[in-house]
């Protein structure tokens, strides 16, 4: 009983596994406020976290807590410091309105830097169902022949599953667990193993004898699953070790056999599910950020007449179908601009200390006023700039015009790609420039009345602007010169939605688009290519349903499906579409007053994974050290050419018909059937033995003295394929190819070893049409060694054989990862040349074989994928993959036919643009046309209610069918509610805009983002020995210590 109790102590103790929260109390002035926080956490969450309570509990200002200092250590809290090395249990920190951060970081890259632990919180906190499979158990031979049932929990949780009584202990059994809480971040699968026995409590041998069911307690199993998050859908095969317990009357195992191994064989993995709650359990924060102000790369033409009187002449007969489009279709709405004064950033101006009130600029700046073809200049002194007034109201023909004011400075001689010419003749220079389109006027309106607006921009003196304006950043290129104070107000003119007449808004085409360019075709694909993964998404959770993966899930969905079919009448359907609908706009509305729209496009990167799953990364090192007894291609010669030969190393994945990808290739041995390659010295050979005095061991067979160095142009044709990426990625996944490799037993090092990055395999399931990732151990790809004998005299090259290495073989641990059993094997070469017709015996002849070293290292399953690997995965992928994607070869297609290309490039983009555009509706962009297209839907959903389908329908066919007689219908076939809707449809912004209206905010995010970046990566990453090749008249290999620092890299020789 005492052991038993032991091993129960001792379950319970593995069971204790949970974070520690540490605690400690946050002073500021006569307020005291209790906190908690985990030792991982960082000293910039545990300050918003106490600026949460402040505000909310003791209606305090959060300015006033900023920074915190430690009374026991009397010193200042650093943002980017770990709070557990810094605060111990209990202490008591002072908040301060002022914070001890290094003064070259921003606060907004410190607030980034904070959320960087909460995201990881929020990826390992995403709620799922485990999947798992309960194979067998093995090594139980003293309960051979004794039925066993696995119990298996899912801990936190409480649901238990069991599986049937077997005999051979091979169960195979599919269960499924839910994980609802994704504020868990410790989850284990428990296995209990049991042996049921029944006794009779009745002494009588009678059947109807009550019995008592007696659990014998075999062993028992615990896998920590919390990994499994963080790699979905990757499945786990592992072979646990049974923690056996004491129990009775067990048969005694023979004294001088060893015990068996008792392992239990499970397959596990995670499939994640939507999740909409909060991770974090905190409000959102608003993060300190500058204001969204945005520019315009698009600049409308100014009026070519220097005749100021000449103003309105100019403007009206500029522009033909500008103005056909102005009297043949009614303007969208009217525009009043009210600008007053501009400010001239000075030396005092700075970003994180604001703009001076004291500085005047060195010359007199000249505001232009500019709208469609409308342009007014405003002359101002320097020291009065912030008096400038202007004021007018503009009719609005299209929703893609934008109103942009430019300060000029005057210049006598302008030779400048600024440079403009003023109306009365003289000459000036861009000096900055904003513009704001009419969707973004809009969607600034529609954010001011939800909890997140569009921050204030401060003006000269970190003064507010007046009440009704905004302050516009100024900008030439991306730096900021000067402020504009401006009031723009838009109104739509909704009767126009009405008109019968399709408006060009409704087929606009991208001034970027007119002309022919490949690279747009593919910017449209990608744009449709969210739609696709969304298709792809629905598609796989139906296929969940079918497969039963959650049979609840499927059993409500089957049950309510079958019900609303049979009971529900089908002629009030659309009344159902239009309601869902409805919900739909619900639910977004939520995300619109939350700011979701501008959260989204603010911290937008492009340079994110955009892969569907992870794929990881393995190295491949190989070096062909020898080829023996090879073959020459013997021709019609009277005397044959000399043997000279190099070993080329290919790459063929086969899967999805990828091409053959050329690794690497050694230099050319002249003038031997015994080569070693990758030496460097010349060496003579004669009939197969070496002339000189030394042994074959430690010479260097050479090169030819004209042949270039192959090593620098494998590392060339390595980092040739990567030239596009961003530095980032670059830095991810380059490295250079030829590397010296020491020997197992440091007898010698291989200088001229090859190393390369090969992508994880995939397939495509029959079923769901979907990829699939393919174990190591499983991988279809093939190593080749092609032995090529060179001729530079007539550049032909023959083959002198071939050795194909499956990758698998070199596989040995891949549920492991890390370093596989390194391969140093001579292989017999294939299709090689016959042999010369002579008298020797062909059995008796050596055969040709080629002695290769190679070793795969795999990444660890078991560790947590880094965002550096995630970029390297994606570098690889789009490098070696994605030039073969079938979306390309659209360009491929029509390339030789330039017109059919240009329409084709319309049409994605108008498609493009007509769908983002109706996501943009539901998303609330502009509220008020979202609101009408709401109460539409409501009304709609009431007549389709009462009135059965049928009449519409029979509406619809009877109106298309006499279209000839009342021509309702243009001669497209299109309804004239069809355009209306169009008409509708066409004044909301799309994507694109979005990213040109967030596009400074967003490129200041990104700055910060990579800023931190830096910041975090700012250590040692690997110290040790390398062997450096030298470059020029320094040619050789040393031995030199390096330190990899991210800043420096500090090198010593030895």
């Amino acid at each position: 009983m005492s052991a038993a109790t032991s091993s129960d102590r001792h379950l319970s103790n593995k069971s204790l596994i949970a974070p520690q929260l540490l605690s400690c109390t946050v002073v500021v002035g006569t307020t005291e406020l209790p906190c908690q926080f985990e030792y991982r956490d960082y000293v910039q969450t545990l300050v918003k976290l106490a600026q949460v309570h402040f505000v909310n509990e003791h209606n305090g200002d959060a300015s006033q807590l900023v920074g915190l200092r430690n009374r026991r250590t009397n010193r200042d809290l650093y943002y980017f410091s770990a709070a557990g090395e810094e605060i111990r249990n209990g202490d008591v920190l002072e908040g301060r309105p002022y914070t001890a951060a290094p003064p070259t970081v921003s606060e907004s890259a410190m607030s980034i830097a904070s959320t960087a632990n909460r995201r990881f919180k929020k990826q390992m906190g995403r709620p799922g169902i485990f999947s798992l499979v309960v194979h067998s158990a093995q090594g139980l031979t003293e309960w051979t022949d004794k039925g066993l049932i696995a119990t298996v929990q899912l801990q936190p949780y409480s649901t238990r599953e069991d599986t049937s009584e077997s005999l051979a202990h091979h169960w195979n059994a599919s269960m499924t667990f839910k994980h609802p809480d994704p504020t868990a971040e410790h989850l284990f699968l428990d296995v209990t193993l049991r042996h049921i026995t029944h006794t009779l409590l009745s002494s009588e041998s009678s059947t109807s004898a009550p019995s008592h069911r007696a659990d014998v307690v075999v062993g028992h199993v615990r896998v920590p699953v919390s990994r499994c998050i963080l790699t979905p859908g990757i499945s786990v095969t592992d072979a646990i070790p049974i923690e056996s317990t004491i129990v009775p009357t067990l048969p005694l195992l023979s004294s001088t056999a060893a015990p068996p191994a008792r392992t239990l064989v499970l397959t596990y993995a995670f499939h994640p599910s939507v999740y909409n709650g909060s991770v974090t359990g905190l409000p959102t924060l608003p993060l300190p950020f500058a204001a969204k102000i945005y520019n315009s790369a698009l600049k409308p033409r100014r009026g070519s007449k220097p005749d100021s009187g000449a103003v309105r002449d100019a403007t009206a007969t500029t522009a033909d179908s500008t103005a056909t489009i102005v009297t043949s279709h009614p303007s969208r709405g009217f525009l009043s601009v009210f600008v007053k004064g501009v400010h001239v950033c000075g030396p005092q101006c700075s970003k994180l200390d604001g703009h001076s009130s004291l500085y005047v600029p060195d010359f007199d700046p000249i505001v232009s006023i500019g709208f469609e073809q409308t342009t007014k200049e405003v002359y101002a002194r320097a020291t009065e700039c912030h008096t400038v007034v202007f004021k007018k109201k503009f009719d609005v023909h299209s929703v893609n015009s934008e109103f942009t004011v430019d300060l000029l400075k005057p210049m006598a001689i302008a030779a400048s790609p600024n440079a403009t010419r003023l109306k009365n003749g003289k000459q000036a220079i861009r000096y900055g420039s904003a513009s704001v389109s009419m969707a973004e006027l809009l969607q600034r309106e529609g954010a001011a009345w939800t909890m997140a607006p569009t921050p204030a921009t401060l003006g000269p003196g970190k003064k507010p602007p007046e009440p009704g304006f905004d302050w516009y950043i100024l900008r030439q290129s991306d730096e900021e010169v000067g402020l504009v104070q401006v009031q723009a107000i838009y109104r739509e003119n909704y009767a126009t939605f009405l008109d019968s007449t399709l408006h060009p808004d409704a087929t606009y085409v991208r001034p970027d688009e007119v002309e022919f360019n490949a690279d747009l075709i593919k910017r449209n694909i990608e744009r449709l290519d969210a739609l696709i993964r969304s298709i792809q998404s629905a598609k796989i959770v139906m296929h969940e349903l079918l497969e039963w993966k959650s049979p609840v899930l499927t059993a409500v969905t089957w049950g309510s499906m079958t019900l609303g079919v049979w009971y529900f009448p089908t002629a009030h359907a659309p009344a159902v579409v239009l309601v869902i609908l409805v919900v739909v706009l619900a639910v977004n509305f939520q995300h619109h007053m939350r700011g979701g729209v501008a959260r989204q496009w603010t911290y937008h990167d492009p340079d994110e994974v955009k892969m569907k799953m992870f794929r990881s990364i393995a190295t491949l090192r190989v070096v062909p050290l020898q080829a023996d007894n090879l073959v020459q291609v013997t021709k019609d010669e009277t005397k044959p050419r000399p043997l000279d030969s190099y070993v080329r190393i290919v790459y063929e994945p086969n899967f999805n018909e990828l091409p053959e990808r050329l690794i690497a290739q050694t230099n050319t041995v002249a003038n031997s059937t015994n080569p070693i390659y990758g030496q460097t010295k010349p060496v003579q050979e004669t009939n197969g033995t070496l002339s000189t005095g030394a042994s074959s061991s430690n010479l260097n067979p050479a090169t030819k003295p004209a042949a270039p160095d192959i090593r620098t142009l494998n590392n060339k044709w390595f980092k040739d394929l990567f030239v596009h990426l961003s530095p980032l990625a670059k830095d991810a996944v380059l490295h250079d190819v030829v590397e010296a490799w020491k020997r197992p037993d440091n007898s010698a090092v291989d200088l001229h070893a090859f190393k390369y990055p090969l992508l994880q395999p995939v397939q495509t399931n029959a079923v769901t049409e979907l990829e699939e990732i393919l174990e190591w151990d499983a991988t279809p790809g093939v190593i080749r060694f092609d032995v090529i004998q060179d001729n530079p005299v007539t550049a032909s090259q023959n083959v002198l054989g071939q050795v194909r290495l499956p990758l698998k073989m070199l596989v040995t641990a891949g549920r492991l990862g890390g370093a596989q059993i390194e391969l140093h094997k001579a292989f017999a070469l294939q299709n090689t040349p016959p042999p010369p017709q002579t008298d020797v015996d062909p059995s008796l002849r050596p055969e040709p074989s080629l002695t290769v070293r190679a070793q795969l290292l795999l990444r660890d399953p078991s560790k947590r994928v880094t965002w550096k690997e995630r970029l390297a995965s994606e570098a690889m992928y789009s490098v070696l993959e994605m030039e073969n994607a079938k979306s390309l070869s659209l360009v491929e297609k029509y390339h030789m036919a330039r017109n059919v290309a240009r329409t084709i490039q319309h049409e994605l983009g108008k498609l493009a643009d007509l769908l983002e555009r109706i996501k943009n509706l539901f998303l609330w962009t502009h509220p008020q046309k979202t609101a009408l297209a709401c109460a539409a839907l409501c009304v709609g959903a009431t007549v389709t209610a009462i009135i059965p389908a049928k009449y519409f329908v029979l509406y619809s066919i009877t109106k298309k069918f006499t279209n000839r007689f009342h021509r309702r219908c243009d001669f497209r076939l299109l309804d004239q509610d069809v355009i209306r809707l169009l008409n509708f449809v066409s004044t909301f912004p799309t994507d694109l805009d979005e990213q040109k209206m967030f596009r400074h905010a967003n490129q200041a995010y990104l700055r910060e983002k990579e800023h931190t970046a830096a910041q975090a990566k700012l250590q040692a990453d690997w110290a040790g020995y390398i062997y450096k090749r030298g470059e020029g008249v320094f040619v050789g290999w040393a031995v030199r210590a390096t330190l990899v620092v991210v800043a420096r890299c500090s090198r010593q020789q030895l």
